[in-house]
């Protein structure tokens, strides 16, 4: 991500996010009630290449990884911003 998305995309992680676990290809983000769809929106705007798209409910995100990624190598990098 450019600096300024990265930023973003730290402090969202920080803010929002509260658990991140990978499945298959897809890495899930909880947050608290209401968070989700912002923080989706902070994840689509840092364009990760490794992330095809999200989803976004109420407090669950879930990130779908493209084929050439890891969902698990992506979650540790996730949390590693969260910490």
């Amino acid at each position: 991500p450019s600096s300024r998305g990265g930023d973003e995309l730290r402090r969202g992680m920080r803010d929002f996010v509260i658990a991140i676990e990978a499945s298959g290809n897809v890495v899930i983000l909880r947050t608290a009630p209401g968070n989700a769809q912002a923080m989706a929106a902070i994840l689509d705007r840092a364009r990760l290449e490794e992330v095809a798209g999200t989803v976004a409910g109420d407090d669950t995100i879930l990130a779908v990884v493209r084929e050439d990624f890891g969902a698990k190598d992506l979650a540790e990098r996730l949390g590693g911003m969260a910490g």
